[in-house]
């Protein structure tokens, strides 16, 4: 088994982790890099295909652990979102929200202009602002969520099985523990905190 993190860690924000077994890949969160130096890292590639995705665990609705799943479902994630039934219901309403303030930037600055002329002359630059996602994206994605009471063991394929245990961070937050099992039928444990504390 391998982990790697992907977000949250030179930054507060951006929440994912990569999970690799002998049988999947899978993410806990998928969520938006937020500050302003920090927000361009949401344009970047994935550091994974999501074709090869399994599924996705998510710990809780705020953006910064949510906000990237409309674009991980854009380019081609088709697997199930799991999450508490509380943030599925949440984490409608914070992406259909985000889905529309970037439409709406994007909307704003083309129409400032579509290109850019250097001062001097020399180099004529094309606006490239597009948005991560539009709710088309976000209403897509919001098909493959399957919510899942707390504190009952989830068995979700490819020898793993999860459970959702209740923290006091938001409504519906989750820490994450999954139990995967080897191609030895040895099982190895791991628990994802996610966010706690109710401050």
């Amino acid at each position: 088994m391998m982990i790697k993190f992907l977000g949250a860690t030179k930054f507060v924000t951006g929440s994912c982790y990569l999970v690799k077994t002998s049988n999947s890949q899978f993410l806990v969160d998928c969520g938006m890099f937020q500050g302003e130096r920090e927000e361009e890292h949401n344009a970047e590639d994935f550091k994974f295909d999501p074709l090869k995705i399994d599924f996705v665990v998510l710990t809780h609705s705020h953006l910064d652990h949510c906000g990237l799943l409309p674009k991980l479902y854009k380019e081609g994630f088709r697997g199930k979102v799991y999450s508490s039934i509380p943030t599925r219901f949440i984490v409608e309403h914070m992406l259909l929200d985000s889905a529309k303030v970037q439409e709406i930037h994007h909307r704003e600055a083309n129409e400032i202009s579509d290109e850019w002329t250097l001062v001097d002359g020399s180099k004529t630059i094309k606006n490239q602002n597009v948005p991560l996602y539009d709710t088309t994206h976000v209403l897509g994605l919001l098909d493959h969520f399957e919510p899942i009471e707390f504190d009952e063991m989830v068995d979700v394929g490819h020898n793993i099985s999860l459970k959702l245990l209740r923290v006091g961070h938001a409504l519906g937050a989750a820490s994450v523990y999954l139990a995967v099992r080897d191609k030895k039928d040895k099982t190895k444990t791991l628990l994802f905190s996610g966010d706690i504390g109710n401050h």
